[in-house]
């Protein structure tokens, strides 16, 4: 779960970054015209997927950890 969290996180972090550079990129071809960002469209984007990250890996978490290991080694 750690490890997802992680990569979610890389993830939004380096998106959001790369993407504002390249608004900001944009923004210089065309020099007249304002230019804004809409934080609260990002932030509930990144806030709705962590959310569904969150509750996909913990319900997939719960039923791995109620398989035994037994059943697992001899279903291969």
């Amino acid at each position: 779960m750690t490890q997802v969290l992680s990569f979610v996180l890389y993830g939004l972090t380096i998106g959001t970054f790369i993407g504002l550079i390249l608004t900001r990129m944009l923004a210089f071809i065309d020099d007249g015209s304002p230019m804004s960002y809409d934080l609260l469209t990002i932030g509930i984007t990144s806030i709705t997927l962590l959310s569904a990250t969150l509750i996909v890996f913990a319900l997939q978490g719960y039923w791995i950890s109620r398989q035994k290991l037994a059943n697992e080694i001899v279903d291969i």
